[in-house]
């Protein structure tokens, strides 16, 4: 069969939907994904409480979400107006302040700054705007306000004002048995100046020991939590989200009453789309900082780095709960060394000189071809899937592993396939916010043409020279080319591995001697 029948007979892109369903919390269902205004999404994201350092469970709801805004804008196409909110008020930050000594605003600042730069050394984008509560009391005010002037909030006898979930009607349809219970928490629970078990607070009075108040219609005092992010979207918004994201655990009650207060301002169908990440456990357990349980965002990148934290994301549903430990971080960092050895391994093969390229293809480049086309649209499909990254990555590296085949079959290849699937390997790998550092140190005389062409002229002759010296069973001219890979050409900077069929690859590495290779 020819080449040019072949393509008229090849229907491309058969797998794929190119219809993006997503799984609503909302609702409950798996959805197709349509934003207000075609190609432009807004939204939402709950940030930290800042008030201690940034732990796992932190880092894999936001590398989680990174991951899907990546494949958002960089496959799917879409222009993504993405804001996070910080929450700088609190009562966790005022009584960490006080138990250093000083000032609340400090010691946000301080852990904002650190959940900053945690999230820049994962490779998080920054979001297009950030709020921080404490910059949008004003908003938050006229928010309360306009809720009791809607008859679904009242004023306490000390000064607080909460929202009276009895007035509306729709209370809890995001989390209806969890509002049914009542359960917002022991300490909502336990106060007396609220009418009803499931009552919340918008505006928290001040009490006497407390530095931190604002004036408000309603008396000197803070906002309650939840109302911070409805203000805050509110203002960056409007009256409508296409998507709002957290954690599983603000589930309930915190996206809950969001709904709540929105649509008693006045915001009728106010999000479309909840999308949340599952627990991150730990020995069984979720961690969290109240249960002490927690490793610091710091402590995961000494052991590892970010790619392979963002591969352990990538091998599990987003909303899923995953229990972290040693074996499925190291699940991550082998299927990271994998891709980065067939890119190096490509790269090679690919710019090893070759005196008469082979361009015609047969039926091995043909199937290699029709094989790379069908997993690239295999990963699209799941990605279209409520982004199933798990299957993504099974599909590349089934794609990988087609034209490792190729290779290892291969001696003179036909570049156009194995360009293909390096291209799609590549360009996804980058989407996915993955790097291609593999940490060896790179100068710029070793990234010149020079050198890689040199390169490849002394691993190709040694290659040649270690196949002659096997077929002739000569062992001291094999022993001087292990001596060559193993000592000489590491200390110039070059590791050069061992194929199958008499082929050899080099990369790049920081200048010096090796580890012994088997044979």
């Amino acid at each position: 069969m020819t080449i040019r029948r072949w393509l008229q007979t090849r229907t491309f892109a058969s797998a794929v939907s190119c219809e993006l369903r997503v799984r609503n919390n909302l609702t409950g269902a798996k959805e197709l994904f349509s934003p207000a205004n075609s190609g432009k999404v807004t939204w939402y994201a709950c940030g930290p409480t800042v008030y201690d350092d940034a732990h796992l469970g932190h880092a894999r709801t936001y590398v989680s979400f990174d991951i899907i805004r990546r494949i958002l804008v960089d496959i799917f196409g879409y222009q993504v107006h993405y804001t996070m909110g910080i929450t700088d008020i609190d009562d966790k930050i005022l009584m960490r302040a006080r138990e250093r000594q000083i000032l609340p605003q400090e010691l946000a600042l301080q852990y904002e700054t650190s959940f900053l730069s945690d999230m820049h050394s994962l490779n998080v984008k920054p979001a297009t705007v950030m709020t921080r509560v404490s910059d949008h009391i004003p908003e938050v005010v006229a928010f309360v306000r306009r809720i009791m002037e809607n008859g679904h909030a009242y004023r306490a006898d000390d000064g607080s004002v909460y929202f009276d979930t009895k007035t509306f009607q729709h209370y809890g349809k995001l989390a209806p048995l969890a509002a049914i219970d009542g359960g917002t928490g022991e300490v909502e629970l336990a106060d007396p100046h609220k009418r009803h078990a499931a009552d919340f607070v918008l505006w928290k009075a001040q009490k006497a020991q407390e530095a931190v108040g604002w004036s408000s219609p309603f008396g000197v005092g803070r906002p309650g939590w939840h109302i911070e992010c409805s203000a805050m979207t509110h203002a960056v918004y409007g009256d409508h989200l296409d998507l709002h994201t957290g954690g599983i655990d603000l589930r309930f009650p915190h996206h809950t009453n969001e709904i709540a207060q929105c649509e008693a301002f006045g915001c009728s169908d106010w999000v479309k789309y909840f999308l949340h990440t599952g627990h991150l456990h730990i020995a069984g357990r979720k961690m969290s900082k109240s249960l002490k349980n927690f490793l610091t965002v710091r402590s995961l990148l000494d052991r590892y780095s970010a790619n392979q934290f963002r591969l352990f994301c990538l091998l599990h549903k987003y909303n899923s709960n995953v229990e972290y430990s040693d074996d499925r971080m190291k699940d991550a960092a082998n299927v990271e060394a994998k891709f980065l050895d067939f890119f190096r391994v490509v790269s090679s093969r690919l710019s090893a000189p070759v005196a008469r390229p082979r361009y015609k293809w047969g039926d091995a480049e043909r199937a290699l071809y029709e094989s790379v086309c069908t997993k690239h649209e295999e990963s699209l499909a799941a990605l279209f899937d409520d982004f199933d990254t798990p299957k993504c990555i099974t599909a590349l590296l089934s794609l990988m592993s087609e034209v490792n085949c190729y290779l290892d079959s291969h001696t003179d290849i036909v570049h156009g396939p194995v360009v293909t699937a390096m291209d799609i390997l590549s360009s996804t790998w980058t989407q996915l916010g993955l790097n291609h550092v593999t940490g060896a140190t790179q100068s710029a005389d070793e990234n010149s043409t020079q050198f890689a062409c040199l390169a490849n002229i002394v691993t190709r002759f040694r290659a040649d020279v270690r196949q002659a010296a096997k077929e002739s069973k000569d062992f001291k001219l094999l022993s001087l080319c292990d001596q060559l890979r193993d000592i000489h050409l590491p200390m110039s900077g070059v590791r050069v591995e061992d194929l199958k069929q008499g082929h050899s690859t080099w990369s790049q590495c920081k200048p010096g001697p090796i580890r012994t290779q088997s044979k």
